[in-house]
């Protein structure tokens, strides 16, 4: 099975590690539209602004919430 989709789309190019996940590969097509300047534009984007002030910790910005 995992030959057959590494023939289809190819070798991934780039591994991104995930505490729960492991490793998740990422395609060409994948990384060209996460390097896209409007998905970067999400990176400067927090849905939360208010709940930041209230319960202070790390803010997930919404670049991480879009590839979920």
């Amino acid at each position: 099975m995992r030959r057959a989709v590494n023939d289809l789309l190819g070798a991934y190019d780039k591994l991104i590690m995930d505490p729960v996940h492991g490793g998740i590969p990422l395609y060409r097509h994948e990384i060209q539209v996460i390097d896209h300047p409007l998905f970067q534009r999400l990176r400067n984007i927090c849905q939360n602004d208010i709940l930041s002030l209230v319960f202070p910790g790390q803010p997930t910005p919404d670049s991480c919430t879009a590839l979920v």
